[in-house]
């Protein structure tokens, strides 16, 4: 049975986990190769049999990337410290930003928004509002880091119209 799992959780040698993560960049998603590389590289030497898998998240923009492995170190890790030597990883080879959401026992991470309800209702009501307001910080971050980029496309568009119909030219007459 998989068990979610606190951040000064020990790790247990042996057991399978998965951490489950946010990609922090909206608009580009690294392929689980890219994932894997970054991984093997940069990943500490006591995590063995590791895997990754994307899966739709909560929000438009939002990706979960399950990472599962087999811990085979002495059990002085804990999950904390772990994801944060995994995010180094992320960000040391592809310079990819993630940010942690869970860890589990077992291979099952985040799948669908029906699993992070369910996750959310499973561990009271306190976790599942940190989670809704991970959530919303989440979706409205979009909001916030787009507008830029949408308001330079509006005005880009505005004067392309105007150029191309005339708008605003003096009549000679």
């Amino acid at each position: 049975m998989d068990t979610v799992q606190q951040l000064d959780d020990n790790l247990r040698s042996g057991f399978t986990y998965t951490f489950t993560f946010v990609l922090d960049n909206y608009f580009t998603q690294p392929s689980i190769n890219t994932i894997l590389a970054d991984l093997d590289t940069y990943a500490p030497s006591f995590l063995g049999s590791v895997g990754a898998s994307w899966s739709a998240g909560l929000g438009l923009f939002t990706n979960y990337l399950n990472v599962t492995f087999t811990y085979i170190g002495d059990g002085s890790d804990v999950v904390s410290d772990v994801a944060a030597e995994l995010i180094a990883a992320f960000a040391g080879g592809s310079n990819d930003d993630f940010t942690f959401t869970q860890a589990s026992t077992g291979t099952a991470g985040i799948s669908s928004v029906s699993a992070a309800t369910a996750l959310g209702n499973a561990v009271g009501t306190g976790v599942g509002s940190t989670l809704g307001t991970a959530v919303q910080g989440a979706t409205s971050g979009l909001v916030t880091s787009a507008w830029p980029v949408l308001l330079v496309l509006a005005l880009g568009f505005g004067a392309y119209i105007i150029m191309t119909t005339g708008i605003g030219q003096r009549s000679r007459a």
